[in-house]
């Protein structure tokens, strides 16, 4: 009598190391997922009905907002954006919310000192994504940074502020 041995099926195995590789690479990370999603229309209605109004706290902190913010400006961002750099809540330098094309900008700076702390976010009304150009002149690695939820890239000094930035690939 022969002994034969019985191949474990491959099609699980190879399930398995598929998702083993995108969880390593990011493929299935929550921003990803995020990113890759359409907004609730709700969540679209919403961003839509505040252009026009002032991005004060209350706006801010929005369950519907807070969290496409905070995946692109992350915890420390979005506190100082909230605090105006470091001040009183709601103690911040903002501009009416616009709409650029299929995005919300909203622009803040902190208090008598907007040349060294201020913002320029946009918000995609299609998917969610944010990206921001990010001045800080104090903790941060660079004076001027483009955020994405993907990370942050240096610019040249001055950038954010000099002319107000384009979004890229938004």
């Amino acid at each position: 009598m022969r002994l034969t041995r019985s191949r474990p099926p491959l099609r699980p195995l190879l399930l398995a190391l598929a998702v083993i590789a995108a969880l390593s690479f990011g493929a299935l990370s929550p921003r990803a997922v995020a990113a890759q999603s359409a907004l609730p229309p709700d969540t679209a209605a919403f961003l839509e009905s505040l252009v026009g109004k002032y991005p004060d706290s209350r706006i801010l902190n929005d369950p519907r907002l807070k969290p496409l913010l905070v995946a692109t400006l992350g915890p420390r961002r979005f506190a100082q954006l909230v605090r105006g750099w470091g001040n009183r809540i709601n103690d911040v330098v903002v501009s009416p919310i616009e709409k650029q094309q299929d995005a919300i900008v909203i622009t803040a700076c902190k208090p008598h000192d907007c040349l060294a702390f201020n913002a320029t976010i946009y918000v995609n009304l299609k998917d969610g994504s944010v990206q921001a150009c990010w001045r800080a002149e104090a903790g941060e690695p660079a004076f001027d940074q483009w955020l994405t939820p993907q990370g942050a890239k240096a610019l040249e000094d001055g950038e954010c502020t000099a002319t107000r930035r384009e979004r890229r690939d938004i």
